[in-house]
């Protein structure tokens, strides 16, 4: 063991959770200054994270807490309050004309959101180790009692100067993102204990994850339990999983005969240190938790995890986020580069749900790069539903289907569609070679086509013969028999349906449909694009509709 402190704690890729704990440990050594002689705490080397015996400090405790903040700090109740007391504040709120209402509301807020129990032990904290004497909870009560609206504002401006005090902003931050954040991932130890809720995180910290590395002597003999995850032996008094959540029960609570009445899962200081960092190996969007363990390396889990400054709807949809991120944003070059499987996993509550980008799905995402830009562009709901159902495996009929009918009732066109069938066809196409894509995409192009160019002549025959209202309503009624037709797999009744349609004008049934013709995959290919070029727009049918004053394309 003492080679090792002299060498360096090595400390190994493994599972997904403890893969996001290496590069939220990663992280906070990256916060940390380097030593005195200007060497950093660790280095990489291949898959392996190797940390100083030294960086395990008082610096590595503060960089925690920093890396805690920055990642979590701007979506927390106290920067809500913040933001509610600059507004209630400035110039703009008071020329508001219902500024006493707002300003009745702004103060109910307060007393709500102050007087929370993490706030009240949050305050003794402040009051108690960091020397602040200011009443808050007394200032939210006087203000609340004060009739006059000048007095409510002084005392408003003096709290809000109390709050933005560094040392206020970091107890009650961190009030915010422990109970909002951390404890979706591990609970019931340190700063979370129910015994150490007022007491400074950093001293809670320290005491549970870095004094049992400064002290570790490890048991020497024949019967000496190891570490479940790097394999150490384990000291006297090792720790078990069960504070890290969905790991394994509570053993001081439970027992089972899984293990024989004698859990065995037990884990050294180092790797506890690594799981007390999982908080910050996930990103949170919105209120889920996202990890890409793409963990051939440390900096192949650091590039996945890399979110960069995105769109609001993206900001929404962790999945938009990551696939954009991970995928969209790559090139053929770095297509052929993953060789193995990649796990997304999704934290949401206290869930966890694992998807798995295949090779193949991640070549063929890369290959679909346009087309999916343009549907995120276009529809970020539709997109995120898209990745959905490939990612579980699932085609895009269905989706494509339910999609058809709710924009038929709404009066929109189906062109959008035609992206998902596009992508329906490089994800899920049965033979999986160029030749099967190519041949499926032309059928797909040419059915379009022959679907728009039906709608265009039938919009001909309306004008002339002055019947738009009765076709119209007709082409809908012909369209849902179609659906019915490819919901339920029924080549008769679309056939027929597509014979009826074309000969009631005259038309020459085109050559396409031939090939769908007992052949289930085309069939599916060609019904869908079909009904989407049926219903997609053209000018005809957009100069009806401006005759109504709207254009629903």
């Amino acid at each position: 063991m003492a080679e090792e402190e002299k060498q360096g704690i090595h400390l190994h890729i493994n599972d997904a959770l403890y893969n996001a704990g290496l590069l939220g440990l990663y992280r906070v050594l990256n916060r940390m200054p380097a030593d005195s002689s200007g060497e950093p705490y660790y280095r990489l080397d291949s898959e392996n994270l190797i940390v100083r015996q030294e960086a395990f400090s008082e610096e590595f405790t503060k960089a925690y807490f920093e890396e805690l903040i920055d990642r979590y700090g701007s979506d927390t109740v106290y920067e809500n309050l913040i933001k509610e007391l600059e507004w209630i504040l400035s110039p703009n709120a008071r020329e508001a004309e219902d500024f006493p209402k707002k300003l009745k509301k702004c103060i109910s807020s307060l007393c709500e959101k102050l007087k929370r129990n993490s706030y009240t032990a949050g305050f003794e904290i402040l009051r108690k180790y960091y020397n602040t004497k200011y009443d808050f909870w007394g200032i939210v009560k006087s203000i609340k009692n004060e009739e006059n609206q000048q007095k409510q504002l002084n005392m408003l401006q003096e709290l809000y100067e109390q709050m933005k005090q560094e040392d206020v902003r970091h107890v009650l931050c961190l009030k915010d993102i422990v109970y909002t954040r951390v404890q979706n991932y591990w609970t019931g130890v340190s700063f979370l204990h129910k015994t150490k809720n007022k007491e400074p995180f950093e001293q809670a910290f320290s005491d549970y994850f870095l004094v049992p590395i400064a002290t570790y002597k490890p048991k020497k003999g024949k019967k000496v339990m190891s570490c479940f995850q790097c394999g150490r032996a384990l000291q006297a008094k090792a720790s078990s999983t069960a504070w890290v959540n969905d790991t394994m029960p509570d053993v001081k609570r439970k027992t089972d005969s899984f293990w024989n009445y004698v859990p065995d899962i037990m884990m050294c200081p180092y790797c506890m240190l690594v799981y007390a960092c999982v908080p910050l190996g996930f990103t949170t969007f919105a209120s889920e938790g996202v990890f890409v363990n793409d963990c051939r390396s440390i900096r192949t889990l650091n590039t996945a995890n890399n979110f960069p400054d995105s769109s609001q709807d993206l900001q929404k949809d962790a999945f938009a986020e990551v696939i954009n991120q991970f995928l969209l944003t790559a090139d053929e070059t770095q297509a052929e580069n993953w060789l193995q499987n990649v796990q997304v996993v999704r934290r949401s509550g206290d869930t966890y749900r694992v998807n798995t980008l295949t090779a193949d799905m991640l070549e063929d995402f890369v290959g679909l790069k346009g087309t999916l830009g343009k549907l995120l562009k276009a529809n970020p709901y539709l997109f995120h539903q898209t990745l959905e159902h490939i990612l579980n495996g699932q085609e895009l009929y269905g989706l494509m289907l339910q999609g058809y009918r709710n924009s038929l009732e709404q009066g929109y066109g189906l062109g959008i569609y035609n992206w998902l069938l596009e992508i329906q066809i490089k994800m899920f196409c049965r033979k999986r070679d160029k030749e099967a894509v190519k041949t499926q995409m032309s059928l797909k192009s040419q059915a379009y086509r022959a679907g728009a160019v039906l709608k265009a002549r039938i919009w001909e025959v309306n004008i002339d013969t002055g019947k738009q209202r009765a076709n119209g309503k007709r082409l809908i009624g012909v369209t849902y028999r179609l659906l019915n037709a490819l919901q339920g797999d029924n080549q008769k009744l679309f056939f027929d349906t597509i014979e009826r349609l074309y000969m009631s004008f005259g038309f020459e049934i085109p050559k396409i449909f031939f090939y769908a013709i007992h052949n289930d995959e085309n069939f599916q290919v060609i019904g869908h694009a079909f009904v989407q070029g049926l219903n997609s727009a053209s000018k005809e049918n957009k100069t009806n509709e401006e005759n109504k004053g709207e254009d629903k394309a």
